[in-house]
This record gives C-alpha cells, sequence and structure tokens, in this order.
C-alpha cells in the first residue's frame, strides 16, 4: 500500500480475515486478500 496500515484500513483487515478464514488462516490467504483488495490496487 506504499503507507503505514491505520484505522481507516479496518475494513481491509476484517475482510482479509474473513477470507483466510475459510482457508484456516493460511498466509497465503491473506496475501492474496490484500493483493487482490481494490485499497492495494490504487495505492
Amino acid at each position: 500500500m506504499g503507507r503505514p496500515f491505520g484505522f481507516l484500513d479496518e475494513p481491509l483487515a476484517v475482510e482479509m480475515i474473513t477470507q483466510a478464514r475459510g482457508q484456516d488462516y493460511q498466509m497465503a490467504a491473506f496475501i492474496r486478500a490484500l493483493v487482490l483488495s481494490k485499497t492495494f490496487q490504487t495505492k
């Protein structure tokens, strides 16, 4: 994202956790959710 993770990023964090939960919290699931997020892609 090119900046520190802040409180405005909470919706992104919740979405990442939700997606990772379905994959037993695998690190790859967190990374995939971050990279595919609109926040990351529009940095």
